[in-house]
């Protein structure tokens, strides 16, 4: 018997059907900064995201992207050999803390954000994300040379 809140029962029924069917690790992917680095890598993602869910069973979805100004939300996947033009056009106004709720109401197994700024701004969300179950990825050193408080 588990007791499960029953905000987390689509999360949970994921995971559970995800084991016993022995299926692929769901990835939730959110994007920071979609610029040279971001950029950079969603261009990766699109070239082995077949490859990862083949040979590693591991889905990855790219469900968030944001910049400093906006963001582009999907439930299930962003299409990535298009993202750009639909990121100029169809993106809202970006909240970070709504771009965090947006990948955990996804209910796929693995909420991840890649952050790909320098900034210290994104950087402070980096507690409240992982408070939430939020994976965080991020090549920014802002967080690591900080006070050891922040760290």
């Amino acid at each position: 018997t588990v007791v499960i809140d029953s905000k987390d029962s689509g999360k949970a029924l994921e995971a559970v059907h995800s084991a016993f069917y022995l299926s692929d690790v769901t990835v939730a992917v959110g994007l920071v900064g979609p610029g040279l680095v971001g950029k950079t890598l969603l261009e990766q993602f699109r070239q082995q995201i077949a490859v990862l869910r083949k040979e590693r069973q591991i889905d990855v979805r790219i469900c968030g992207i944001a910049s400093s100004k906006k963001m582009l939300l999907s439930d299930s996947h962003i299409d990535l050999d298009n993202w750009e033009e639909t990121f100029g056009s169809t993106s809202q106004p970006c909240d970070l803390n709504e771009f965090k709720e947006h990948l955990l109401s996804c209910s796929l197994a693995v909420p991840v954000i890649i952050d790909c700024t320098a900034s210290d701004f994104v950087s402070d969300y980096y507690k409240s994300w992982m408070e939430s179950g939020v994976h965080v990825v991020t090549p920014n050193k802002k967080v690591n040379s900080g006070p050891l408080e922040r760290y």
